[in-house]
């Protein structure tokens, strides 16, 4: 008996929740059908449907066809959702669909996400939950144990399928996908998404593909066009280029905030040796004139607020927003917009046409005395619906369109507010052409010429023209529905239709966005601001062939500014300095002293070129030169040498990029995606490994048809921002080690004075977490601490300095030592003697030490249990609570979780709790109310007795 062929046919589906039945049916008609899986990315799926079918008419985007995408149990029974059915061809239909789980690239989160340490499925999990458009059957599973920190946000607007996939590309920062954090490959099975880590999902299939021998056919793209094999670092080095702790010029704003009672104090000076000059008022606003960020007095920040009066960070705050540097320049410019455009933010360009206000709220439309910022509504208003005339058109920096309907300092209105699409609107251009009339009007049904006294609207002229008469236009304009008009006379527009062309001998075709953009720069008036921060415009402008003086130049809200006059700043972009009689900044040297600067350096390795390893002695190399100047390197050789291997590792300096595509069977079905291949030319003799990054599965045969095998994904290590990074925190340790070292840091604060030690009392109390309503209300009682604990550390440390009498035994040949040293790297020492063990700073003073008389000092002391008779200290922290306990049972507890109890014999007795949104007090079996502890105080002048 024959035994009877069985064929597996896609089946067709209406929606995903129909897998696992016949749907709508069996889809025999397909002549060819291929799945395409490339590495990390959603699988799509092609094929060919003869059209005369009975299925085809059932092919729709949006249905569902499952099919397998390769041999594994796993790629059987795939759903891929139609993306588009062509039906052009004479006997077959050509199919395009994605895999199922590319539902995602549709989809958005509706918050933003922020998590720290976080694992895949804590991630996937928040992504999940915040989709918009909710997908409860999605199921993940991971082995990543790795974490990462999450940032994304739904104001980006980008699709689901943005946050999991993407390749990290090296640079300095690790690209923001989860494919990118977490080191991962992703595989699909319909709604299961599978992560895994990519030392795991790479199997190595033991293949050796011999070049030449197995294959029918392999091709193969070696890509060294743009490949370098060594690289020239340099960097500039600018020897002018200021020092810190030098006075600078500032230009902010900012208001004292002082912890203490009465005012901040001022010094003359933000140096050590300065002197008090004056007092400021708590909440006061002051103007910042220069300012000094290191190098001053306990290495803080200082600014200075008046003439000779600086004042301490710790007591000042400026606001960031309006914080600008200004540079006195000396120049003469006008202004000119040879580059600017219709549409060029910060300019009000003349806009003839009629538009209709447009609001969806109540009440009626406010007008602006200005389109740009620091304008306010002027008082008047404007109905809803109502047309009017547009003279100018403004685009703020924020991108906004404004219209002018009369006075351009009272009566502005956002286009949000405007509309030029209602019927009788029309927008109009000057303009210069020669239209053609082409035709005669048929017959009365014909449209014909079609004239008006206004575009679009108005009245029909009856204007009667001889075929192949010429007009000149003067205007164009847009109406309501987007048909283009001529003005051909005072009170006549011509319609642009068939009878209508510019194609004649003699015609001249209009452009309008290049008559638009003559007037921009014709018509253009540039606003003048308070300041140079673009906030607060005034009513003033510049216009075209103003030639101004400029005194200064300040760099704000990512655009360059020019002062010409006081409190008067233009943006330096409508500048130019081409005219005769202009003078361009850093060219007006009158009256000034000539500084002569030292010139740039440039820094370069000794052998210029840094070779790969991958080049030999006399092999012609390829050179790409590499600017390390942002890096710091100054005239240190020995950095240069290191980012410029450290640039080399990152960005595979000397590797080939190898790709290879093969179509022999034999092969495709021993494989799949992710898999390692590796191949050899027996010639060269070279193995190389490659892994799968593409796969298409023949799904009617059951079979892969061809594999791309490319190179091995590189761990991206972000080398270069790691150095950095590591400087950084190498910095910052040591930093900190000073910082922190506390008993140096009492020393010196006890050594300073006023406003000076409020100063570095604050500073080392922020540096131990203290709350700074704990030091407002302690500082005395602080400082009498730090003096208590600054002389027992002096102290102790005379006592063993003035001691090593006594003689420290050692074997084997030691002679009577009296005291043993270990110098440190950082330039202390330990010392040992027969009164004591201490460990002296770089700064001379004491780290930790224990003496003779039984004394212990430390900066810091960390056990599991202290044990003693008296604690005593300004703040005492902890994460749990304090418990005291008395000799009866007795028992007081203090949480900051829950409040105060204390409790007798296993019965509380009294307890305040403030663990819900209310507070109760207990006192025995009497219970007191927060509302009746408020009455109370109310009762008796706001306190309780």
């Amino acid at each position: 008996m024959e035994a009877i062929s069985l064929v597996k046919y896609p089946i067709l589906l209406e929606k995903s929740s129909d897998l696992g039945s016949m749907g709508l049916g069996p889809l025999r008609g397909f002549t060819s059908l291929t799945t395409q899986r490339d590495r990390n990315a959603i699988p799509v799926l092609s094929g060919s449907y003869d059209k005369d079918d009975e299925m085809a008419k059932e092919l729709k985007p949006g249905r569902i066809i499952v099919t397998s995408m390769g041999p594994k149990d796993e790629e059987q029974n795939q759903m891929f959702r139609i993306s588009s059915v062509g039906g052009d061809e004479l006997t077959s239909i050509s199919v395009q669909a994605n895999h199922i789980v590319g539902d995602l690239a549709y989809n958005l989160i509706k918050n933003d996400i922020s998590i720290a340490n976080a694992t895949p499925a804590m991630a996937f999990d928040a992504i999940k939950d915040a989709l918009v458009d909710p997908m409860p059957q999605l199921w993940f599973t991971s082995n990543i144990r790795k974490v990462a920190n999450l940032g994304w946000s739904f104001k980006d607007g980008k699709a689901v399928t943005n946050l999991l996939m993407g390749e990290d590309q090296q640079g300095d920062t690790v690209t923001n996908t989860m494919q990118a954090l977490y080191q991962g490959e992703w595989d699909f099975d319909n709604y299961w998404l599978k992560f895994t880590d990519k030392t795991d999902v790479m199997r190595d299939t033991g293949i050796v593909i011999k070049y030449g021998r197995r294959l029918k056919s392999l091709s193969q793209d070696t890509n060294i066009d743009n490949t370098y094999n060594a690289i020239m670092p340099y960097s500039f080095y600018d020897p002018n280029q200021e020092k810190e702790g030098k006075i600078k010029d500032y230009d902010a704003s900012g208001v004292v905030q002082y912890i203490g009672t009465g005012g901040a104090l001022t010094y003359d000076s933000p140096f050590k040796g300065h002197h008090l000059n004056g007092t400021v008022q708590n909440g006061s606003y002051y103007h910042v004139n220069k300012i000094v960020t290191s190098g001053a007095v306990n290495d803080d920040t200082w600014y200075e607020i008046g003439n000779n009066q600086w004042i301490d960070q710790h007591f000042f705050s400026y606001d960031k927003s309006r914080a600008y540097i200004v540079n006195p320049i000396k120049a003469k410019g006008t202004i000119r917009l040879n580059d600017a455009t219709n549409d060029t933010q910060g300019l009000i360009v003349d806009f003839k046409g009629v538009g209709t206000i447009e609001y969806a709220g109540n009440g009626k439309v406010p007008l602006w005395t200005s389109p740009f910022v620091g304008g306010h509504e002027s008082g008047q208003y404007i109905s809803n619906g109502s047309s009017w005339k547009i003279y100018k058109k403004a685009i703020a920096y924020d991108g906004m369109v404004w219209y002018c309907l009369g006075n351009d300092n009272t009566q502005w209105v956002p286009s949000q507010y405007f509309s030029l699409q209602k019927t009788g609107d029309y927008a109009t251009t000057p303009t210069i052409g020669i239209l053609n009339i082409t035709k005669a009007k048929k017959d009365k049904d014909d449209e014909g010429v079609v004239a008006m006294s206004l575009p679009g609207t108005g009245n029909r002229v009856n204007w009667n023209v001889g075929v192949g008469s010429k007009w000149k236009i003067t205007q164009t304009a847009k109406d309501s529905s987007d048909n283009t008009w001529y003005q051909v006379s005072a009170y006549i527009w011509v319609k642009n239709n068939d009878y209508v062309d510019f194609k004649a001998t003699g015609t001249v075709t209009p452009n309008e966005d290049s008559m638009r953009n003559q007037i921009a720069r014709a018509t253009g008036r540039v606003p003048i601001y308070h300041a140079p921060n673009g906030t607060e415009v005034t009513h003033d402008y510049l216009t075209i062939g103003t030639q101004k003086l400029i005194t200064a130049q300040a760099q704000n809200q990512d655009r360059v500014w020019y002062e010409i006059g006081t409190n008067q700043w233009v943006d330096s972009s409508f500048f130019s300095f081409s005219g005769d009689t202009d003078v361009p900044p850093g060219q007006d040297d009158s009256g000034t002293a000539v500084e002569i600067k030292a010139q740039e350096e440039t820094i370069m390795l000794p052998e210029l070129v840094m070779r790969s390893p991958f080049t030999s002695g006399n092999e012609q190399l390829r050179i790409k030169p590499v600017d390390f100047s942002s890096y710091g390197v100054e005239k240190d050789i020995n950095k240069l040498r290191m980012l410029a291997s450290t640039y080399m590792k990152q960005y595979r300096i000397g590797y080939p990029t190898n790709s290879f595509t093969i179509t022999y069977q034999q092969v495709c079905n021993e494989v799949d995606l992710y898999d390692l291949v590796k191949i050899h030319y027996e010639k060269l003799d070279i193995m190389d490994v490659a892994e799968v990054s593409s796969v298409t599965w023949d799904a009617l045969a059951d079979e892969f048809t061809s594999i791309t095998l490319g190179q091995l994904p590189v761990a991206p290590e972000h080398l270069l921002g790691n150095y950095i990074q590591n400087m950084v925190d190498s910095g910052k340790a040591e930093s900190e080690k000073r910082a922190t070292h506390l008993f140096g840091e009492m020393k010196q604060a006890m050594e300073l004075k006023n406003a000076d030690q409020d100063a570095a009392m604050i500073k080392l109390s922020d540096e131990l977490g203290m709350d700074r309503q704990v030091v407002r209300d302690n500082m005395q009682q602080l400082k009498d601490m730090v003096t208590s604990i600054n002389a027992t550390v002096s102290d102790v440390h005379n006592w063993i300095s003035s001691g090593g009498g006594g003689i420290i035994s050692a074997y084997p040949n030691w002679q009577n030592p009296t005291e043993l040293r270990a110098q440190s790297k950082t330039g202390g020492y330990m010392r040992f003697n027969s009164d004591g063990l201490e460990y002296v700073g770089r700064d001379g003073v004491a780290r930790t030490a224990i003496d003779s008389q039984g004394r212990l000092i430390a900066e810091r002391i960390t056990g599991g249990t202290i044990t003693g008779i008296k604690l005593e200290g300004i703040t005492v922290d902890g994460n749990s609570y304090l418990r005291s306990i008395g000799a009866d049972g007795a028992t007081a507890v203090m949480s900051g979780s829950h409040g105060f109890s204390y409790t007798s014999s296993g019965k509380e007795k009294i307890a305040l709790d403030w663990d819900k949104d209310w507070a109760i007090l207990r006192l025995g079996s009497q219970y007191l109310y927060a509302s009746d502890i408020a009455w109370i105080r109310q009762q008796r002048g706001g306190r309780i007795h």
